[in-house]
């Protein structure tokens, strides 16, 4: 890539940069616009020799990734995405730029190398979002038809290297990102609806059970979130149980007790309001098989939850799936709390 001149910066000047101050307004119609009217601009005069300007509008894209304001990433990420599949970039170049523009420094705040991570996590999201994943998996494809064998080679290497490695970086979210403001960025629904569709699902339950292993409310309401977009995408429903994993619970019912009164910490309550909602909504259709339901309640009120599990929680979740359930599943439960009489 070319370095970009004064003389060219003055050109972009008059040309694209009203456009970027608008890219991160929080009017989304503005927004939009203005992402428009960039891309518009840039494809109208990718063949008259505009590289500085591409190059220019690709370094700030990648730069504002790492913004610390929710809507102003949400506009870079859409036009990088769409700018990627209009020029003629590779990974590699993408990758030159992410390290020139959004790299830790150590005089930066935990704030700023947590706004880092985040841009980076989204550049490789538009990259995986953009054509050039379709190019390389077009390629993988093509490659595995010319061999019966190479069928499974190809679609191994797709499933264990991209999907595994996919899985390590949505955990990384949960590592590296403490502050409150970085719970309501809009990635973890994307990251959600494509964990709710991944055979590695389990895998991430599992780890992100360990990253609950001691206290911290804000992890503690990213993973709420997240897990409550998981369920409202969830297709396999026999994934519900394990989405109730022993320091998502435990550290749920410490929580309201430490907090005691209704009135104390209402965006905790409205995350688990909505979490409890999405896993009724995930246990509601017919079809879902009654050993399900059953599990998820021996979950709640047993371990690792507890008899006093709506109590604590101040709901009626263990109502509302009772209620839910048919003759046979009536009569499950009732042998369920006969054994807790019996001691059986």
């Amino acid at each position: 890539m070319r370095r970009v001149s004064k003389k060219s910066t003055r050109k972009i000047e008059k040309t694209i940069l009203d456009n970027f101050s608008n890219i991160i307004s929080q009017n989304e119609k503005l927004r939009i616009k203005s992402s428009v009217n960039l891309l518009r601009h840039l494809a109208e005069n990718k063949n008259e020799g505009n590289e500085n300007e591409i190059n220019y509008a690709l370094g700030r894209l990648i730069r504002g990734l790492g913004s610390s304001t929710p809507s102003a990433r949400a506009g870079f990420y859409t036009v990088l995405v769409a700018l990627i599949n209009l020029s003629d970039l590779t990974v590699e170049n993408i990758f030159e730029l992410l390290n020139k523009q959004l790299h830790k420094g150590g005089g930066n705040t935990k704030g700023e190398n947590a706004d880092i991570s985040i841009g980076q996590i989204l550049a490789c999201g538009a990259i995986l979002k953009s054509e050039l994943t379709k190019k390389i998996l077009d390629l993988l494809l093509k490659a595995s038809k010319e061999r019966i064998y190479l069928n499974l080679v190809a679609y191994t290497f797709i499933v264990n290297k991209i999907l595994e490695k996919l899985v390590r970086e949505k955990l990384f979210v949960l590592k590296t990102i403490p502050r409150l403001t970085a719970v309501k960025h809009p990635v973890y629904d994307m990251i959600g609806k494509v964990l709710a569709k991944s055979e590695h699902l389990p895998v991430f339950l599992m780890e992100t059970d360990k990253i609950l292993h001691r206290p911290n409310r804000n992890k503690h309401l990213i993973v709420i979130n997240l897990f409550s977009i998981i369920l409202q995408n969830l297709e396999d429903k026999s994934i519900v149980p394990m989405i109730l994993t022993r320091n998502f619970i435990q550290q749920t019912l410490n929580y309201f007790k430490m907090t005691g009164g209704k009135n104390k910490d209402a965006e905790f309550q409205q995350y688990m309001q909505t979490f409890f909602e999405s896993l009724l909504k995930a246990l509601s259709p017919e079809e879902v098989n009654l050993k399900i339901k059953i599990s998820v309640l021996k979950k709640l009120l047993f371990y690792p939850g507890t008899f006093i599990f709506e109590k604590v929680t101040r709901s009626k979740i263990i109502q509302h799936i009772t209620l839910r359930l048919d003759k046979e599943g009536i009569k499950k439960l009732a042998m369920v709390y006969r054994g807790v009489v019996d001691g059986s």
